[in-house]
């Protein structure tokens, strides 16, 4: 099963998950750091790790982050 949305960055793949609060739709860039069918653990990008992979500040800073217990279902039972 796959949970993240993929975008290319230059040559690199950036994994991210879309988060609804409020109404709101936010594209959020996630490390996975593990997976399996039915989880995945995931880390917020620092902004070091974002401009190396070539965002720009503008996008950095105004980028949302997942916070702790934050929950991402992709089919909610």
């Amino acid at each position: 099963m796959e949970l993240f949305g993929r975008e290319q960055k230059g040559e690199k793949e950036v994994c991210y998950v879309i988060r609804t609060r409020a109404g709101y739709q936010d594209k959020i860039w996630v490390k996975v750091m593990k997976q399996n069918e039915r989880y995945s653990i995931v880390e917020n990008y620092t902004n070091v790790e974002l401009q190396k992979l070539g965002y720009s500040t503008e996008e950095i800073k105004g980028r949302k982050t997942l916070t702790l217990y934050d929950e991402i279902l992709k089919k909610p039972e």
